[in-house]
């Protein structure tokens, strides 16, 4: 009997398409999962009173456009930036985005590669796992930029 049970459960988790959408709350709706991709999560979340989960945070970066990036990085941090890690998950995005930005920079690539090869697995990483959210703004931007530098890592 336990080898039956078995078998069925491993036959339902078999739906990857879906199973990003089960686990994000409200993407199942046409419009969550639009602003998801629009990289605009966190505030649909905002706007539905619903928790964001740190993951989230993640997301203007791996779906922005290169204006977005940039409106984003332009954002005023707090003046002690400079030393401190950012105390908001706002101003950790703020930060990431002029950190993606430079990135792309450097390798000459478009934005859309480093999303597709770099954050959005990140993104979807983290989705999947709970465990490894961030506990921290600081921690999302060390996050974002081992995955961004993963030759760095450690040093």
């Amino acid at each position: 009997m336990s080898h039956h049970h078995r078998h069925r459960t491993q036959r339902r988790s078999q739906r990857p398409r879906d199973s990003t959408v089960a686990l994000l709350p409200d993407i199942s709706t046409a419009q969550g999962y639009e602003c998801f991709l629009a990289g605009t999560y966190p505030e649909f979340l905002e706007r539905h009173r619903l928790p964001i989960p740190h993951w989230a945070w993640i997301n203007p970066l791996a779906h922005g456009t290169d204006q977005g990036l940039a409106e984003l990085a332009a954002q005023p941090l707090p003046a002690p930036m400079g030393i401190q890690p950012p105390g908001s998950w706002n101003d950790a995005v703020s930060y990431l985005a002029g950190v993606v930005l430079a990135a792309v920079q450097a390798r000459d690539r478009a934005l859309t590669q480093l999303q597709r090869s770099t954050l959005v697995p990140l993104e979807l990483a983290l989705a999947h796992s709970p465990d490894s959210n961030p506990p921290t703004p600081a921690q999302l931007v060390t996050t974002v930029i081992d995955a961004l530098y993963p030759d760095n890592a450690g040093c």
